[in-house]
């Protein structure tokens, strides 16, 4: 005995599988967003600060990587230079 018709079950698995689609595509964006090698630019939006700022904390010391022509910073150490300037 089916509790529900085949139109109803149809629907829901469609349902169910647009909103697994959906919740996947924001789990890949969320990754995305989540890559621990920054452009200055994304360091900068990032840290919801100018990348003129970013320059300057590179000047204060914050490791820059550049290999083959290609500018970027590690997250972490962005991270951990911020935490750094920790006021209480």
């Amino acid at each position: 005995m089916n509790l529900l018709s085949e139109e109803c079950e149809n629907g829901i698995r469609l349902d169910v599988r647009t909103q697994f689609k959906e919740s996947f595509q924001e789990l890949l964006e969320h990754e995305t967003l989540e890559k621990r090698w920054l452009s200055i630019e994304s360091a900068a939006n990032y840290s919801d600060c100018s990348a003129n700022t970013i320059r300057k904390w590179l000047r204060m010391g914050l490791n820059l990587y550049k290999i083959d022509g290609t500018k970027r910073i590690d997250k972490k150490e962005l991270d951990e230079f911020i935490q750094a300037y920790l006021v209480i």
